[in-house]
């Protein structure tokens, strides 16, 4: 049994993401799988590591550079690593996890391709997801492939809308489990994840999941546009702190409603092209943006950009908050591709109504263009 020492358990932690993420990677080069037909973190991950009282929990997401690895210290709750909720003490758990000692790895699957999706949601109040590092021993845990949605207020009666009740979702690529007697043999502990991590990577390769994930990068560059103008949402705000969780829990939601939702800053870097130009290139290229204003970052800049190139925005902003009267007043009387949406405590409690707009407005300005431009209504010529 490892013991939880704490000026030695971040580098165990760390070490033991590195080598499980490893493992995984040589798996697949030893069983002859396409990475390309697999998940992006199988190349490329940022991983979080957080301690519970019993166990370790990674939370591996995707990376579009090299791989990154974090440790979060000690949760009171897996959810805070998962989802990025606040701290709290769980009163109970919403799944179990296995108890048996010799038993294989526990892997929850969900399907995640064009525009279908597996949200786990969690309608209850004060609980953890799984009870894997609250109590005694559990077999090595993971998830693949899931949203995690924390909606206490959804169960109620009177909760019209979705997301009007949601207080946290994170899309989950992978997330691991692993109790602390299992962290000081990882041979054995692989001998009891690889057969299961194997066969489900490899029904992944073989199914429309793996095709799914190759034709990401093997579309015809008209093709990558007018996918990305149909699907793709970029999310824009600070990138600090709280309001970073806060960018990735709106991204996340637009994601389980089946769009292609990125921060501007996940967006892959060009040598030639200035910061400026990476925005007006990304946002011009997607169906609309979503904004989150807060406090003053530099969103007050692309902003300004938006504007300037007639890009549809929904903008976010906490009641009787702002960044700066230099911003967020223009749909009153300049515009009307810029929408304010209020909201008390999450962004996510407007969203909804946001996209409504943006999907009628997008629509509208479809419609306007296609009547205007003649040859648009023309059918393309035979080749």
């Amino acid at each position: 049994m490892v013991q939880w020492d704490r000026d030695k358990t971040r580098t165990l932690a760390l070490a033991f993401a590195r080598a499980f993420l490893s493992r995984v990677r040589k798996l697949v080069r030893s069983a002859g799988l396409d990475p390309g037909r697999l998940p992006l973190w199988i190349t490329g991950a940022s991983v979080k590591i957080g301690r519970l009282p019993t166990s370790l929990i990674l939370a591996v997401d995707d990376s579009p550079a090299r791989d990154s690895f974090s440790y979060a210290g000690k949760l009171s709750c897996d959810l805070q690593l998962l989802v990025g909720c606040a701290a709290f003490e769980p009163r109970a758990a919403s799944l179990q996890a296995r108890k048996e000692r010799d038993a294989s790895l526990t892997l929850l699957v969900g399907d995640y391709r064009d525009r279908r999706s597996t949200v786990l949601k969690l309608c209850t109040e004060h609980s953890s997801l799984f009870d894997a590092g609250y109590g005694g021993y559990h077999s090595p845990t993971a998830l693949m492939n899931l949203f995690v949605q924390l909606a206490p207020g959804a169960s109620t009666e009177g909760s019209e809308r979705e997301g009007a009740a949601t207080v946290a979702m994170r899309f989950l690529p992978f997330a691991l489990y692993v109790h602390e007697v299992d962290l000081g043999d990882l041979g054995a502990l692989w001998a009891r994840c690889s057969t299961v991590t194997e066969d489900v990577l490899r029904s992944m390769c073989e199914s429309e999941i793996g095709t799914s994930y190759q034709s990401q990068s093997l579309v015809a560059p008209h093709e990558v546009f007018q996918a990305t103008k149909q699907t793709s949402v970029i999310v824009l705000g600070g990138y600090h702190g709280r309001e970073l969780d806060e960018l990735c829990q709106v991204r996340d939601y637009l994601r389980s409603r089946g769009y292609d939702a990125r921060l501007i800053s996940e967006l892959p870097e060009v040598p030639m092209t200035s910061i400026e130009e990476k925005v007006r290139l990304w946002t011009l290229a997607s169906r609309f943006s979503v904004m989150v204003d807060r406090s003053p970052a530099g969103h007050i800049a692309e902003y300004q950009i938006l504007k300037s190139q007639g890009s549809v925005l929904a903008l976010l902003r906490p009641v009787g908050g702002r960044s700066t009267y230099m911003m967020g007043n223009n749909h009153f009387t300049d515009v009307n591709f810029i929408n304010l949406f209020e909201f008390e405590q999450t962004a996510l409690h407007c969203l909804d109504d946001a996209v409504a707009w943006a999907e009628e407005f997008v629509a509208e300005r479809g419609v306007t263009y296609d009547a205007l431009y003649p040859w648009r209504r023309r059918s393309p010529p035979a080749c």
